[in-house]
């Protein structure tokens, strides 16, 4: 048997497996120390650098929070300071401006934009930017806005009245309108005027010219109510009335084709228009002007003048009426502006035109043999190139002759008897149809009475006349001796008046409708006429359209004046139609004796 000593059961240990072990328990040790030192110099770099941030923004907020303040300041100094638009700030004796650019406070680069909200507030945004990083800027903005406190009255307690006036044309201020008044009591406008409890009704003087509303704590009517310690505040606003005016035009042709563009622009004054279209135009004088053709001749009728002159008043509401007839070689009738006709001693009279496009009469012409030195009348068309002329001979006949622009033509006679140098007939045209009229005395083959005859508008020399109808007046019924015809020459109207005077120096006077004499003045209107020596030895009387109204005017003068002694003597009739409305018997207030009278409408 073989023994194995203990010895030979002995371990044995290695040492290099010792040594590589505690290697690495190292390396990991101060792998992990590193981290850790890694990360706490992190967290204080980051701590740091955030604190940095976060002051850097707090005092950007204090230098937005202090612009703000400085355009407050240079609000209060003048709202009006505050001009839209992108701005620095500078500080300077105390006082703060807007500067032309960004302002800089160390890293801080202060903007200020400022923007209209309405005609008494501003937005204000105050934008403040700075170097964050290398690489990053920061940037606030504070936003505010501001109103214009200083516009808003001081209502106090009681009751303020404010005026607003509106112009269009006229130049009225608030002063025009008083006094203004709350209840009886007499106010100052933009001043509180303390009242009891009640309501109370807000007056001024008032205009026909102008609108007037009432707005605020008042109503519609200007009725206000007030409570003890409460504060009110009424605005009256006067706007005037809005003005119009609308221009028609005409073109006649005669061989060319112009038409209504031919001849545009057109315009009231300086304002363009469009044909046939309401324009509004302020109230005042104008002149309605065209592009002329010298082959054209131009005439204005409705409610602007003759010349083309317009009168516009607040409210009104005006049409001018523009023709344009081309002018025909050889035919004076297409120029003719203007026609005299005169007598010059001998047995044949003469005539001129007038040629409104060279502003030339034309050479003396004679017309017809006529009885030495006949008293003329002498009308023309408002619808066509023609004139009527009328004359008495030395043998009481009455001669009606007529010029179609190149001849004259005797239409008819009528014998009237009595004397014939004086007016006793008269003739006129209606101003829509064209149609015309002879009025005319019958003398001593019918006291009292007026013969009458028309023609038709548009008809020619020798057609288109009535046969003679008499007109029998109701306050005349001696012969009579002076005729006036007068036209209404409103567009639209074919309104004629007439007046006479007989040997017993009674005056009356009659419309023509369109179709027949209606109207007579009810009661008498004078017989007592002035004379020079002898009854009816003087004409002294006239009638008269408005231009715009229709009213109609007739004027005399009576026997009670004299020298120094007031004889003038008027009556109206009112309403601007046949049926018009008689007024009284009137003395004017500024005439001192007798004038001869005439009037005459200037439209």
């Amino acid at each position: 048997m073989k023994h194995v000593t203990s010895q030979s059961m002995t371990k044995e240990w290695s040492t290099t497996s010792v040594r590589g072990f505690l290697l690495i328990e190292v390396i990991l040790s101060v792998s992990v120390f590193v981290l850790f030192l890694t990360a706490f110099a992190g967290a204080l770099y980051y701590g740091l650098q955030s604190s940095t941030l976060s002051g850097d923004r707090s005092r950007a907020i204090m230098v937005a929070e202090e612009g703000q303040e400085a355009v407050r300041s240079i609000k209060n100094a003048n709202f009006a300071n505050l001009i839209d638009g992108v701005y620095g700030l500078s500080y300077s004796n105390n006082t703060w401006a807007l500067a032309s650019s960004s302002d800089i406070s160390g890293i801080f680069t202060r903007q200020v934009a400022i923007s209209t909200v309405d005609s008494n507030r501003k937005t204000i945004v105050v934008t403040v930017t700075w170097p964050q990083t290398p690489a990053r800027t920061g940037s606030i903005s504070t936003h505010a806005r501001l109103s214009n406190w200083k516009t808003i009255p001081n209502l106090g307690v009681g009751i303020t009245v404010n005026k607003v006036v509106i112009n269009h044309g006229l130049t009225k201020v608030a002063s025009d309108f008083a006094p203004y008044r709350v209840g009886t009591t007499t106010v100052t406008l933009g001043t509180s005027t303390l009242f009891k409890s009640g309501t109370y009704t807000v007056s001024e003087t008032t205009s026909a010219d102008f609108n007037q509303t009432f707005t605020g704590d008042c109503n519609s009517s200007g009725q206000i109510t007030i409570a003890t310690g409460s504060a009110k505040l009424c605005t009256i606003t006067n706007e005037e009335k809005l003005a119009y005016v609308t221009v028609n035009k005409t073109v006649i042709n005669n061989g060319q084709n112009k038409t209504t563009s031919s001849f545009a622009p057109y315009k009231v004054g300086s304002t363009t228009v469009t044909l046939g279209a309401q324009t509004q135009i302020n109230s005042g004088s104008y002149v309605i002007t065209e592009a002329k053709d010298v082959n054209y001749t131009l005439t204005f009728d409705g409610d602007c003048f003759t010349n083309g002159s317009i009168v516009v008043t607040p409210g009104s509401n005006l049409v001018c009426n523009l023709t344009n007839e081309e002018i025909i070689v050889g035919n004076s009738s297409q120029s003719l502006a203007g026609i005299m006709i005169y007598g010059d001693g001998s047995s044949i009279p003469k005539y001129r035109t007038f040629n409104q496009n060279t502003n030339i009469f034309s050479a003396q012409t004679g017309t017809f043999t006529a009885t030495l030195g006949p008293t003329w009348i002498l009308r023309t068309s408002p619808t066509q190139h023609l004139a009527l002329a009328g004359y008495y001979d030395q043998s009481s006949v009455l001669h009606i002759m007529c010029f179609d622009g190149i001849n004259w033509n005797e239409e008819y006679q009528a014998a009237s008897g009595g004397v014939g140098n004086r007016h006793r007939f008269d003739i006129a045209f209606e101003k829509t149809s064209g149609d015309a009229m002879v009025i005319f005395s019958k003398g001593q083959s019918a006291f009292g009475r007026l013969g009458y005859r028309t023609k038709t508008g548009g008809t020619a020399c020798n057609s288109g006349w009535s046969s003679e109808t008499q007109l029998v007046p109701a306050r005349t019924s001696n012969d009579i001796m002076y005729v006036k015809l007068a036209q209404d020459g409103r567009v639209g109207s074919n309104l004629l008046a007439t007046t006479w005077v007989d040997t017993s120096d009674d005056i009356s006077a009659k419309i023509w409708s369109g179709t027949s004499w209606v109207n007579e003045p009810t009661t008498v209107t004078d017989n007592n006429l002035e004379v020079v020596s002898s009854s009816h030895d003087i004409e002294n009387m006239d009638i008269e359209y408005e231009s715009l109204s229709g009213d109609l005017m007739m004027v005399w003068a009576n026997a009670n004046g004299s020298n120094g002694t007031n004889g003038m003597r008027y009556r109206t009739c009112s309403g601007g139609i046949a049926t018009c409305t008689w007024g009284a018997v009137t003395t004017p207030p500024t005439f001192s004796g007798n004038p001869a009278f005439g009037i005459t409408n200037n439209g």
